[in-house]
């Protein structure tokens, strides 16, 4: 299996530059994380039309003014979404052909444990979009 180094690498190449006002990358790392987290719940509560930044901000616990320091759009924080999804998508795939088990047997359990849909079912159409 690659090094994280490499996977970091390969995903800064295939992402794009998303802009911060703010110079510390560990602060723009963590307070991005939590955007998407925040927003990850949101657009499934609300869907990704409905949602507003005000209300990523308040699951982030974040004003409006806070966010825009770390993004530009809303449609940058559902290209971190998207772009998260996608490298755990890619993250699990490597790992089944590592193994060479199922993806079947692997994903069962999770399954069974979200009977929601998961981030990758509300977002697949929109993350495809905000990819291209």
């Amino acid at each position: 299996m690659e090094s994280q180094e490499k996977l970091d690498s390969r995903r800064a190449l295939q992402s794009r530059r998303i802009k911060t006002a703010t110079k510390n990358p560990d602060r723009v790392r963590e307070r991005r994380e939590s955007l998407i987290n925040a927003a990850i719940a949101v657009f499934i509560e609300k869907g990704f039309h409905n949602a507003t930044v005000r209300d990523i901000g308040r699951a982030a616990n974040m004003t409006q003014g806070t966010i825009y320091n770390y993004v530009s759009s809303k449609d940058d924080i559902l290209y971190m979404v998207c772009d998260r999804i996608v490298a755990e998508y890619n993250e699990l795939s490597s790992t089944w052909f590592a193994t060479g088990s199922s993806p079947s047997t692997t994903t069962r359990p999770a399954e069974r444990s979200t009977p929601h849909m998961t981030p990758w079912d509300a977002f697949a159409p929109q993350c495809a979009r905000s990819r291209r």
